[in-house]
């Protein structure tokens, strides 16, 4: 039997859905169905054009900063992000279906390698796996640029940061992330950092301004949700 026919009759059998709203996609869809898109993403077909650089890292380098979409507490995106935080496959898929948004339009310079967020040892541990480098993996083999998570390390294992102000944030992530001296060179790269969800933007500017101390010269972001 014919690879395509089996894969054809398996998606009969076993119809994938929208991990959104749960009902069956449709020939044309991925991960997400149409009405999710046009609710949840602007119906968008790049990502999300916002305000990462201006909002929140004013002082980083960025040459590009793209969310899927906006997060708020009572939409249909809590539902993705949780989702993305609780099974590695899922997250991985959605970091295809966000490398291939990303792929859409030229970065430049072009992107050298992709670094996702890094999680403490001890919260890895107890999770299973960190959402964000799920994230970085799946969007990497999209742009087909190499993945990184040996570079960078959290050292301290930070306090909860749901209450915290901006400020508090920063301050709390601040020194909390170290560069390992593992894996390539990064002086002179252009580094696409990844990360589920950005909210002040204090863990994205502590970890930028590690790679930087180390010799970045660009950065820029990808992330599944921006909060508004």
């Amino acid at each position: 039997m014919p690879f395509h026919f089996f894969k054809e009759l398996l998606s009969l059998v076993y119809p994938p859905y929208c991990i959104i709203c749960e009902i069956p996609l449709v020939e044309g869809e991925s991960i997400i169905c149409t009405r999710c898109t046009i609710d949840y993403t602007h119906g968008n077909t790049r990502l999300y054009e916002n305000h990462i650089k201006e909002k929140f890292l004013p002082d980083q380098p960025l040459i590009r900063a793209d969310a899927l979409c906006t997060y708020t507490k009572k939409g249909g995106m809590t539902k993705l992000v949780r989702k993305v935080k609780e099974d590695k496959a899922i997250a991985e898929k959605v970091g295809r279906h966000l490398g291939l948004l990303w792929a859409k339009h030229t970065t430049n310079p072009p992107i050298n390698m992709v670094v996702p967020i890094p999680m403490h040892h001890t919260k890895l541990r107890l999770r299973g796996f960190n959402q964000s480098t799920a994230l970085a993996r799946g969007l990497a083999h999209s742009i087909g640029k190499p993945l990184v998570t040996s570079f960078l390390k959290k050292k301290v294992n930070t306090e909860e940061q749901k209450k915290q102000t901006k400020e508090q944030r920063y301050r709390n992530q601040k020194n909390a992330f170290a560069a390992t001296g593992n894996g390539p060179s990064i002086k002179g790269k252009h580094i696409l950092l990844v990360d589920d969800l950005i909210t002040t933007g204090a863990t994205l500017k502590a970890v930028g301004d590690v790679l930087l101390e180390e010799g970045v010269a660009h950065l820029s972001v990808a992330t599944l949700a921006l909060t508004i």
